[in-house]
């Protein structure tokens, strides 16, 4: 596991590229981009979770009870993206905003990736922590690398998944009076996260703003790790 500031200056801007495209999806539950770089750190392919090439997006088919049979996953879709154009993604690194599931882990390795540079998984996860088990077995026994990191809300304020929360400084609580923090959740991208405990009468839009006040004020953006 790496803090987020450990990493270097290209991979945190492969991570803020994946995040960028993250928010090309129209799932308002959880938005995840994925990036592929070769080793020359060029881009191969771009991918981000939603319905598929010709099929049409209407909101029923983001529902939960729906998506798993409409929506594609961002790492499939970029391996996709980089197969119809007859790109070989041997060799290559993914980057991705949260953890990939078993499914793409299996198309991964398959489609000869060797690094992922992702979120902290979260193995405890009531709907997805045996996915993360089995996926993290399968990069293992394979020999794809896995680099998880955590985010420490210097080196850049972008929002997560959810779209509410931050993410923030680890091992902080006691400087957030009003915030509560806790493991990732179907809301979050698989780092540790925190929500402002605002009124439920205030809008999403309108938390988020006060989260970013509030972080941002006690934190600002670090200048540090600008080695490449």
């Amino acid at each position: 596991m790496k803090n987020r500031k450990e990493l270097s200056n290209w991979d945190n801007r492969w991570i803020m590229l994946a995040e960028t495209v993250s928010t090309w999806s129209k799932d308002d539950n959880r938005k995840v981009g994925a990036v592929i770089v070769d080793d020359r750190n060029a881009v191969v392919s771009l991918g981000w979770n939603g319905v598929i090439r010709g099929v049409t997006d209407t909101e029923e088919r983001y529902s939960k009870e729906e998506k798993s049979l409409w929506v594609e996953h961002a790492e499939r879709n970029a391996l996709y993206n980089a197969a119809s154009t007859g790109t070989s993604v041997k060799g290559c690194t993914l980057y991705t905003t949260y953890h990939p599931c078993a499914q793409c882990a299996r198309g991964i390795i398959q489609s000869g990736i060797t690094t992922i540079v992702t979120p902290l998984a979260n193995t405890e996860h009531h709907t997805w922590g045996k996915e993360v088990k089995i996926a993290l077995d399968m990069f293992n026994e394979a020999g794809v690398s896995v680099i998880g990191y955590v985010d420490d809300g210097k080196h850049t304020n972008t929002f997560n998944g959810c779209g509410i929360g931050l993410l923030c400084e680890i091992g902080k609580e006691e400087d957030y009076s009003k915030c509560r923090y806790f493991k990732p959740t179907e809301l979050d991208s698989s780092t540790l996260c925190a929500h402002l405990l605002w009124p439920e009468c205030m809008s999403k839009e309108a938390r988020a703003a006060r989260c970013v006040g509030e972080l941002t004020s006690r934190y600002p953006i670090s200048k540090e790790n600008e080695n490449d």
